[in-house]
């Protein structure tokens, strides 16, 4: 037998045993992420991601505040990490959108709140 030949044969088996192994791998990998919810969670975290929203826990690092703050201490916050991160001072461009699209969440989700309240509330008799 040729060593050719040798090499030939080795490359073939080695290709096919390496190949049968990826494919019960990836059929491994497949059930167990049905199993466990792994595809649902990787299309909530790619939605999320696509749509580069920022969540409200995260908008309140970003400001420092606390879950109960007020529209004023909110603006203060604000106004502060905007003005030190000023692009013409030496500041972020990045991190002034940060601020600006967190200020934006944690308006959004005081409405939010201040409509459940209203919707919760009793009407008032004459």
């Amino acid at each position: 037998m040729s060593l050719g030949r040798l090499i030939a044969q080795l490359l073939v088996v080695g290709t096919s045993v390496v190949s049968k192994a990826f494919v019960q791998a990836y059929q491994q990998a497949v059930l167990n992420a049905g199993k466990h919810g792994g595809a649902k969670a990787s299309a909530a975290s790619l939605s999320q991601a696509l749509s580069r929203k920022i969540h409200i826990d995260e908008a309140r690092k970003i400001l420092n505040v606390s879950p109960s703050v007020t529209k004023e201490q909110l603006e203060e916050s604000y106004k502060r990490l905007f003005e030190v991160n000023d692009v013409n001072k030496g500041g972020s461009f990045y991190l002034q959108s940060k601020i600006y699209r967190a200020r934006e969440c944690i308006d959004k989700q005081m409405a939010l709140d201040a409509a459940k309240l209203a919707d919760k509330a009793p009407p008032s008799s004459p």
